[in-house]
């Protein structure tokens, strides 16, 4: 049904932002503070507002008005509306290697290692592969598509970066492999960050296989993987709470650097990967008159988990009991800092009359007017 479609839609922004709140809460508590921003705007600003327009029947999550609101995306990694965006969007514009011939997967890997060696060790990665790509197998001009992506061992407590990589040429893939192997394991840098003379890259960490289009999903199914710790009592799995911990480093680890890498014919793909969703035309949701409530503005409320307008009505009519209870189950496992969360106690615009928060005046480049809150 349709209004489920939009409940679907509040799960998602009400666990995006729960998650933030919880990843801002351990970076009051940690040294490094860089993705302290962009968690603030995915937190306040990313699709704090709903606009439904009666006579077209649609409901949008972008409102642009010189005057007073306007509500953004946020672009961030661990915001699971934006992503879920940006996965319909990368798959528009790479489906069309489904159809093409001779193309491989290609995995590579690294031991896995520490939080604290993690972002270096991304780094030394990088570095290799541009090597491998750009000098040592220049003359063979490799038509290459990277995804660097990270994962997380719960039992070892350590992390494991990797790439995947969908290459043109069965005698290109095999080289960079090889090459791959023998670069990592006589890198000297890479050997003092793991204090260790082994190798660190060994025959079963490493995939080759003919491609196919589950690989695409691969390539473009998320940016960070968000994983959960198992809690148990007497016994029994109870809960499932997210191992913010491990996200927040990933996301550190990421910070301002590129996951996408291309090459070769796929080079001019780099405009179309380099996604904004706020320049996008986003996919507004239709919807029938009986299950909404009229035209407005509808601020998104953390305490209810709903947008509710000035009189606090929720903009569903009719609500979905399963995907509520889910709603309130999530909050109650995950959100432990209910703190960072206080500015939704309140109905939004009560908080801006009574001027109980701080409100920036802030003009874009392309001349609109953002209102964001502190």
């Amino acid at each position: 049904m349709i209004k489920s479609a939009l409940q679907k839609k509040i799960y998602k922004v009400t666990k995006s932002k729960v998650i933030a709140s919880n990843l801002l809460h351990i970076s009051n508590n940690s040294k490094d503070k860089r993705i302290r921003k962009q968690l603030n705007n995915q937190l306040y600003n990313c699709c704090s507002i709903a606009t439904i327009e009666k006579e077209k029947k649609e409901v949008s999550f972008i409102y642009k008005n010189a005057n007073r609101y306007v509500s953004r995306y946020c672009n961030s990694r661990t915001c699971m509306v934006c992503n879920s965006i940006k996965m319909n969007k990368y798959y528009e514009r790479l489906k069309f290697l489904e159809n093409e011939d001779d193309l491989w997967f290609l995995t590579l890997t690294i031991k896995n290692c520490t939080e604290n060696n993690l972002e270096n060790v991304l780094l030394e990665m990088r570095k290799t592969l541009r090597l491998i790509t750009n000098k040592t197998l220049k003359k063979l001009k490799i038509s290459s598509i990277c995804k660097f992506e990270c994962t997380y061992n719960v039992k070892a407590n350590t992390y494991h970066p990797h790439v995947h990589i969908i290459i043109k040429d069965n005698y290109c893939a095999n080289s960079v492999l090889k090459l791959w192997k023998y670069y990592i394991n006589k890198s000297y840098i890479l050997k003092k960050m793991y204090n260790t003379k082994d190798d660190l890259v060994k025959d079963n960490g490493l995939d080759l296989r003919k491609f196919d289009k589950k690989h695409l999903l691969d390539i473009i199914k998320y940016e960070l993987k968000i994983y959960k710790t198992k809690v148990y009592k007497n016994g029994k799995r109870t809960i499932e709470k997210i191992n913010y911990k491990s996200l927040y480093n990933i996301t550190t680890a990421f910070y301002k650097k590129r996951t996408f890498s291309l090459t070769g014919d796929y080079y001019k793909l780099k405009d179309k990967i380099n996604i904004d969703i706020n320049k996008e035309n986003i996919q507004k949701i239709v919807y029938t008159e009986e299950d909404f409530n009229t035209n407005g503005i509808f601020m998104y409320s953390g305490r209810a988990s709903d947008y509710l307008d000035t009189n606090n009505n929720s903009i569903v009519k009719i609500k979905d009991i399963e995907i509520d209870k889910n709603i309130n189950k999530f909050k109650k496992e995950n959100l432990y800092d209910k703190n960072v969360f206080k500015i939704y106690n309140k109905n939004i615009f009560e908080i801006i009359k009574e001027n109980s928060i701080k409100e920036k005046r802030v003009k874009n480049k392309d001349d609109t007017i953002v209102y964001k809150y502190f």
